[in-house]
């Protein structure tokens, strides 16, 4: 799903003003609104001071969203979170709670908290809660800066948060896009591949590498797929993004390289 501009300016259906760090989502009549209830956000609101006071019903009005590309998100929880790794849905106030089957799940929480609080979440893209985190399907979307990708070797970029200790990150599928930015990357050579790992540059790889040559090193946009590869669970580690043996840049290379990620979270411990 595409989210909502970050700075821009809105009609907005109802009174925002007061509803810092809450989901938010467009009407049927194309007017922002607060999320309502198991529904799918468009963004995210910021503090307080992002927002208006003035920004009543019906009033057009500059809206500073948060980034959910960024990695995480605060929203204020509408209910108690038993734990890190719950799947959230919105309420009907845009606040997260705890996703019942059938919500469009919002985010995962990073950790158990009370109603009301403000909390850091992991957003996600899409995924439909089915009962267990076995079977919900995860996407959220990740933006590599070029200054990331200059130094990915070396860097590595955590796109998605640890899950919750008992928890590992599952891959389905990853779509790399690098959006040429006008400057080809000057160094890409051979064994210099993009992939994802678990924890960091020493984990193990969870996808399959994308090859420098036609990507790393294109003149144009360029597109890949990597699918799952075999691989030992890791429970609650993170996901980061690296380039293998050196760096596509020396002196040149200015583009960004976007990420589409879907996923499971999965526990170690199942019953058959």
């Amino acid at each position: 799903m595409a989210w909502l501009p970050l700075r821009s300016s809105f009609l907005t259906q109802t009174d925002l003003s007061a509803s810092p760090f809450c989901a938010v989502a467009y009407s049927g009549n194309k007017d922002l609104a607060l999320c309502g209830a198991g529904a799918r956000p468009a963004g995210f609101t910021g503090k307080a001071g992002d927002i208006p006071s003035d920004a009543a019903s019906g009033t057009i009005r500059g809206i500073a969203l948060q980034d959910p590309h960024s990695g995480m998100v605060k929203i204020k929880t509408g209910g108690a979170i038993s734990a890190s790794g719950t799947a959230l849905a919105s309420d009907a106030s845009g606040q997260a709670v705890e996703a019942v089957i059938g919500d469009e799940i919002i985010g995962y929480s990073t950790k158990s908290s009370s109603s009301g609080d403000i909390v850091e979440m992991q957003p996600v893209d899409s995924g439909i809660y089915f009962g267990t985190g076995d079977l919900t399907v995860y996407s959220t979307s990740f933006e590599l800066s070029a200054a990331q990708v200059q130094t990915l070797n070396a860097t590595p970029v955590q796109v998605l948060a640890a899950p919750g200790a008992g928890l590992y990150i599952e891959p389905i599928v990853a779509h790399w896009w690098l959006d040429h930015g006008g400057t080809d990357y000057d160094a890409a050579g051979a064994g210099e591949d993009l992939t994802l790992k678990y924890t960091d540059a020493s984990g193990a790889k969870i996808v399959s590498d994308v090859d420098h040559s036609g990507f790393g090193d294109a003149s144009a946009d360029a597109h890949a797929v990597a699918i799952p590869v075999a691989v030992v669970p890791v429970a609650n580690a993170a996901i980061v993004a690296h380039i293998l043996s050196g760096e596509w840049y020396s002196a040149a290379g200015d583009s960004p390289v976007k990420l589409e990620f879907t996923y499971r979270i999965r526990t170690l411990e199942f019953s058959v």
